[in-house]
């Protein structure tokens, strides 16, 4: 019985981290709002962004919702049914290092993909994550007015 809810309890932290994401990043999506990342893109640049680099901002957000559900569905079912606990405590594990290895892949895909920028350096685009007001850019208005947070 101890053992179950110490697994439990090790699932939880990694499930509520998931399911907070997940909704943070999911309601940007609503339609009228502007998806997470177009407006953490906005506050880096400094300005309205092109139709292309709204569109793959929000194709970006809409991916990092899908991991964030996937994640917590997986470390739900790990809580719920005991044949899914192995699963969900290898992916507890290597949530965090996937989330950086997404991160760092979609930082040069977006260098492909958006060619024609002044592009951020690696180091800096971990600083601008680091030393960002994440509380006041979600309440921040959009340069143009577009959407709200």
């Amino acid at each position: 019985m101890l053992k179950r809810l110490m697994l439990q309890t090790v699932l939880l932290l990694p499930l509520c981290a998931n399911l907070a994401l997940f909704a943070l990043f999911g309601h940007t999506l609503l339609p009228g709002r502007v998806a997470l990342l177009t407006r953490l893109a906005t506050l880096a640049r400094g300005c309205v962004l092109d139709p292309s680099s709204r569109r793959y901002s929000r194709r970006v957000t809409f991916l990092w919702t899908l991991w964030f559900a996937f994640m917590a569905g997986l470390m739900l079912l790990g809580v719920l049914t005991p044949s899914w606990r192995d699963a969900a405590l290898v992916a507890a594990g290597v949530n965090g290092p996937l989330c950086t290895a997404f991160l760092v892949a979609e930082f040069f895909c977006r260098r492909l993909v958006l060619p024609g920028y002044d592009h951020m350096t690696l180091a800096g685009f971990f600083r601008f994550l680091v030393r960002l007001d994440y509380r006041a850019a979600l309440k921040a208005p959009m340069p143009g007015g577009e959407g709200r947070p």
